[in-house]
């Protein structure tokens, strides 16, 4: 009867595994401030996944930047998501303009999170668009489809 129940048990386990593998948690749209609808925002995305060994550093980083993201001047909003089991995560930054966007880059948190990088990251993608304010929050379905269409970087 055991050995009955550890052959059930194991594929249900691993059938479990594989579905929250690609399960993920996605932070809801942080709006910063609004805009006018039909004003142009730039948005940019990334897509990181973390190296085997550099989670704890990763989303230390990761981390980092997103409680400096409300500090940093021209931020529309963002949002963020990560795969639960799995080593990807994405952010989403919305900018009234690029200058904003350009300071934040250049910010001390976001440098040393970018500095880390080379060794708690891998497989990098970024990109950015031009969308009217009133087209926020961006739909997660669509900035991974525009992320898989960027070149990948190490």
């Amino acid at each position: 009867m055991k050995k009955r129940h550890f052959l059930i048990i194991i594929p249900l386990a691993m059938g479990v595994l594989c579905f929250l593998g690609g399960c993920s948690y996605t932070a809801p749209f942080r709006q910063m401030q609004s805009l006018p609808a039909d004003r142009k925002v730039v948005v940019t995305l990334t897509e990181i996944e973390h190296r085997p060994g550099q989670k704890g550093a990763f989303f230390r980083d990761t981390k980092n930047v997103i409680a400096d993201l409300p500090n940093q001047s021209g931020l529309v909003g963002y949002s963020f998501r990560f795969q639960i089991l799995g080593r990807k995560a994405w952010t989403m930054t919305a900018w009234g303009d690029e200058a904003s966007r350009d300071a934040f880059v250049e910010s001390p948190v976001h440098l040393r999170a970018m500095r880390n990088s080379r060794i708690t990251a891998q497989n990098m993608r970024f990109t950015t668009v031009n969308v009217l304010a009133g087209s926020l929050p961006m739909h997660w379905e669509e900035a991974l489809r525009l992320l898989k269409a960027a070149p990948a970087y190490d």
